[in-house]
C-alpha cells in the first residue's frame, strides 16, 4: 500500500446507512492506517446533520441514497457550512448512479467512488479527494526573499500550505547553491566582471565592478609598454647613425 497523504490521526465522518458497508468500509479504513476511534458514523441524512458540525471531523465519506433522504442533500449542507465547506467529501455509489455522481461533483463533492470498492481503488479516491484540497506544496510554490541582514526567508504562498523544513532547507541550498561561475567582457566603458551563477533553480547575471586595484595595474601596465617602446626606439635611432 502506498504512503497516505491523509494524516493517520484524521477524523473521518462516514454516512453509511448499511451496517454491513460501513463495517467493510472502517475495517479497510484501519487496515490503510487509519484509527477505528477517529471514525464517526451516521447512519441517516438528519443524523449527519446533526453530528457533523461539532465533530471535528477532517474527511468524510458519504452514501448517495440513504432511508431518509440523499447524499447531495448533506453535501450541499457540508459546502455551506464554515466548519465543513474546507473538509474533502468523497461520495459512495453504485454503478447505475452516475448522473448522480456527475451532480455531486457539480455541488462541491472531491471524488467519488464506486460501491463495491477495492480497497486498492478506495485508498485512491480517498488520496485524491484530500489533495483536491491540501495540495501539496512544490519547491515553485514559495517564495525566496532576502532579509534586512542578508539572510535567506523562505515564505508559504498561503497560510492553507505549511512550510515544510524539508522544503525550506532544499530551497535555501537552491538559493546559495553555486555550481559554476562564467566571466565574461562588458561593452561599458568602465571595466567590469560579468559574472553568471548558475544554480538548479535557475540563472542570475551579477554585473560586479572591477576593484580600484584592478583599474591601476592595467595603467601601470600601459605605461610599462609604453616605455618599452619608447626605449627600443631610441635605441634604433642610434643606430641609425
Amino acid at each position: 500500500m502506498m504512503k497516505s497523504s491523509i494524516p493517520n490521526e484524521t477524523k473521518i465522518f462516514i454516512l453509511e446507512d448499511s451496517p454491513v458497508m460501513a463495517e467493510n468500509l472502517m475495517n479497510d479504513l484501519v487496515e490503510f492506517g487509519y484509527i477505528r476511534e477517529n471514525f464517526i458514523l451516521a447512519v441517516t441524512l438528519q443524523e449527519a446533520l446533526d453530528k457533523s458540525e461539532a465533530s471535528g471531523c477532517g474527511f468524510i465519506i458519504s452514501d448517495l441514497n440513504l432511508p431518509d433522504g440523499l447524499g447531495t442533500t448533506f453535501l450541499k449542507f457540508a459546502r455551506g457550512n464554515a466548519t465543513l465547506k474546507n473538509v474533502p467529501y468523497m461520495m459512495l455509489t453504485t454503478n447505475d448512479e452516475v448522473n448522480f455522481m456527475i451532480e455531486a461533483i457539480k455541488l462541491g463533492a472531491n471524488e467519488y467512488c464506486v460501491k463495491p470498492w477495492a480497497k486498492e481503488t478506495l485508498f485512491e479516491k480517498m488520496q485524491y479527494a484530500w489533495k483536491d484540497l491540501h495540495p501539496e506544496p512544490t519547491l515553485a510554490s514559495f517564495k525566496i526573499q532576502r532579509d534586512a541582514k542578508g539572510g535567506i526567508q523562505i515564505k508559504s504562498p498561503s497560510p492553507n500550505v505549511p512550510s515544510q523544513p524539508s522544503i525550506k532547507t532544499t530551497l535555501k541550498e537552491k538559493a546559495e547553491g553555486v555550481d559554476s561561475i562564467k566571466t565574461a567582457p562588458d561593452k561599458k566603458t568602465q571595466p567590469r566582471i560579468q559574472a553568471k551563477v548558475q544554480s538548479k533553480t535557475g540563472s542570475t547575471k551579477i554585473n560586479i565592478k572591477k576593484t580600484k586595484k584592478s583599474n591601476t595595474n592595467n595603467i601601470i601596465f600601459v605605461i610599462l609598454i609604453l616605455i618599452i617602446i619608447g626605449a627600443l626606439g631610441i635605441k634604433y635611432l642610434d643606430l641609425m647613425k
